[in-house]
């Protein structure tokens, strides 16, 4: 695909995904819910917007030399693709955290009454990431070509893999111990994998447009959502936010190294399945996927360390790190919340003063 049909292709979605805005803000303005059955798809054709978007460019389009002279894909870090993603992603976070106080005060249910605001928010992020990975799952990992051409290494259990399935089925927890939990996960450790990506933006890209945008869609929504839910929740206030993230994160590298066990033993009969590297902990596979983790598990298969002590061991300190780095974010937050929460006590002093 040439540079100007693709640029066509994009000023096309952007002009339709505009129109598409006006008449939502038109009708919520002016016939706030008599059409709901008009505001109700567009809502969901922009949500999935991004999704037709990449169907529409598909594997065709690549970055040519004229844009990316070294034709190095990690090239594009803090380039203009990757910058026009990260102002994208901050704009974003300004506007969805700034709708926080007022989701919260909305008594409105959503999705057959199942749904407030707040969880509404997250079930739509959700489908956003369901759409884009269904592109990806099937065109980028050939999954319409079957799954004896499927690229298993690709398969949607990895740390930010997790959103496709928290996000739109954590709403629908009635548990809100359970809920708060998750949510806390999110706040914490996706804002953990969402951050490193979008900042470090070092080998996460390809030269297929469709892909490079698709990541950087995906870990700018897990920063947005991250921070959605901690101006939300106040996450960071209440020590029981950090023991219930951990808490998933320990259950979620569980089943993920349970999988990575399965999968192996799959593969060794079908070819495909043993390529999976779930949460990147494999005791099979010593790929450096991750910096000093990656090292640790290398070393440790080259050192000939048995792999039921590698699958024992190795996730607990893939757990260990995460869990302090957790910490670190964990009291950064609550941090500010007290400061925020002091600012507030002082304001209200100085008024009643006067």
């Amino acid at each position: 695909m040439s540079n100007l049909v693709g640029y066509s292709i994009v000023a096309l979605f952007v002009i339709v995904m505009g129109l598409l805005l006006l008449l939502k803000v038109y009708l919520q303005t002016y016939h706030p819910g008599k059409y709901w059955y008009i505001e109700r798809p567009i809502k969901y054709l922009m949500i999935l917007g991004p999704m037709f978007f990449m169907f529409a460019i598909g594997e065709r389009w690549h970055f040519g030399e004229n844009f990316l002279p070294s034709q190095n894909p990690d090239d594009l870090a803090w380039g203009p693709f990757h910058l026009g993603w990260l102002f994208a992603m901050v704009i974003a976070i300004i506007v969805v955290s700034s709708g926080v106080k007022a989701d919260k005060a909305n008594t409105k249910r959503y999705v057959f009454g199942q749904l407030n605001k707040i969880d509404f928010t997250v079930f739509q992020f959700g489908v956003l990431l369901f759409g884009i990975e269904l592109y990806k799952q099937l065109i980028f990992l050939n999954l319409y070509e079957g799954l004896a051409n499927y690229h298993w290494y690709g398969f949607p259990l990895q740390f930010c893999s997790i959103p496709i399935f928290l996000y739109p089925l954590t709403p629908f927890i009635k548990n809100e111990k359970i809920k708060e939990a998750i949510y806390s996960f999110i706040s914490i450790f996706n804002l953990i994998g969402g951050l490193a990506v979008m900042i470090l933006a070092t080998g996460v890209y390809t030269l297929q447009v469709s892909i490079s945008i698709h990541t950087m869609i995906w870990h700018g929504v897990m920063v947005v959502v991250a921070f959605y839910l901690i101006n939300a929740y106040k996450i960071g206030t209440k020590w029981r936010h950090y023991l219930g993230a951990v808490t998933v994160l320990f259950c979620l590298i569980v089943l993920a190294q349970l999988t990575n066990v399965l999968f192996h033993y799959i593969g060794m009969k079908f070819p495909g399945p043993g390529d999976f590297d779930g949460f990147f902990i494999s005791p099979w596979i010593d790929r450096r996927n991750m910096p000093i983790l990656g090292d640790i598990r290398a070393n440790m298969i080259a050192g000939g360390v048995p792999t039921l002590i590698i699958a024992l061991v190795f996730p607990h300190i893939y757990f260990v790190i995460f869990s302090l780095t957790g910490l670190l974010i964990y009291y950064l937050f609550h941090f500010i919340w007290k400061d925020v929460e002091k600012n507030k006590k002082e304001k209200a002093l100085k008024t009643n003063t006067l």
